[in-house]
């Protein structure tokens, strides 16, 4: 975060200008260095989220239970964290609502009584896996040990098995960043550094969130820094790819009319995947999703995987 802030001593130069070649007498506009700070804060600040549908059905938005688990150190690190969880939540209905006609329903937040200091995220997984199968709801969301210090990319923040029913989440050191913006912005007031913070917190949990609930449902990695599953968080990202919406309203729509089967999607994913556009993901997470959707199609579970398939279904990612 804290190089992204690096912006405010660039000066003021526009886009245009940094085009061309400069002349002897190219000189940028003169600005008062509040006006300079302003718009560099303008350029860290998220832009929104795009909220084109992804399906054309009307109607309420169809519910998808979620169950979410806190572990000891996140409960005590974050006060009154449940109405702050349900009001992350119902910030990524905002999205979710709009794009896929549903919306996260929770149906509990529980207590999980452990510490994961120090722990990488395949133990706290395998953990949160072994602790709740996700057969009573959708999906199961687990809260996670803060990361200290600064992320670099959303595998640092998030996790999740490929085309599985589980999240992880850690919570994030937010301290860095708002000495960050403090730092850097001194000319701006309390209240724009105030909303600079909470408009770049609220942003980045709904996009983590998105990005690890996208690889649970079978999704690639994009390289285009604007889309949802691009691996480093960047205050641009703001859409899911058109071949990340159909596979995730497929996804969707086959596991809320057969909840209980475990992976029903396996079969139809199979002809999504062999298909998928070559600028989706590499050709390496190309093979493995389709892998695995082959050998879930043909009647094997999860556990059935090859060794070399089963270790590529957890994903990491990571955050700026």
């Amino acid at each position: 975060m804290v190089l992204a802030f690096a912006v405010v001593s660039t000066g003021g130069s526009s886009a245009r200008a940094e085009d061309k070649k400069p002349g002897m007498f190219d000189f940028a506009p003169w600005k008062m260095p509040v006006t300079r700070e302003r718009e560099a804060a303008g350029h860290l600040a998220p832009s929104g989220l795009d909220l084109t549908p992804a399906v054309s059905g009307q109607g309420e938005p169809r519910a998808i239970r979620l169950r979410i688990y806190a572990d000891r150190d996140y409960r005590g690190l974050l006060m009154r964290w449940q109405p702050k969880v349900r009001a992350q939540i119902d910030r990524i209905n905002a999205v979710v609502g709009p794009v896929f006609n549903v919306r996260f329903e929770i149906e509990s937040l529980r207590d999980w009584d452990r510490s994961h200091v120090g722990l990488p995220f395949d133990p706290i997984l395998t953990e949160l896996e072994a602790l709740d199968p996700a057969r009573e709801v959708d999906w199961v969301l687990g809260l996670a040990t803060p990361l200290h210090g600064v992320a670099s990319s959303i595998h640092q923040i998030g996790g999740a098995p490929l085309l599985g029913r589980h999240l992880l989440l850690r919570g994030m050191d937010d301290e860095q960043e708002y000495r960050a913006v403090e730092a850097s912005f001194k000319l701006l007031s309390p209240d724009e550094r105030e909303k600079l913070y909470a408009d770049r917190k609220a942003h980045k949990e709904v996009v983590m969130f998105l990005h690890e609930w996208g690889h649970s449902a079978g999704l690639l990695h994009d390289e285009d820094r604007a889309m949802i599953m691009n691996p480093s968080y960047d205050e641009r990202q703001s859409a899911f790819s058109d071949f990340d919406k159909e596979v995730l309203a497929l996804v969707i729509e086959r596991r809320l009319a057969r909840r209980s089967e475990p992976y029903p999607e396996s079969a139809d994913l199979v002809a999504l995947y062999q298909r998928a556009p070559p600028d989706e993901g590499s050709d390496k997470e190309r093979a493995q999703r389709l892998a695995l959707v082959q050998q879930r199609a043909g009647g094997q579970l999860a556990a059935a995987v090859p060794s070399g398939v089963a270790r590529a279904t957890r994903d990491r990612k990571s955050v700026v």
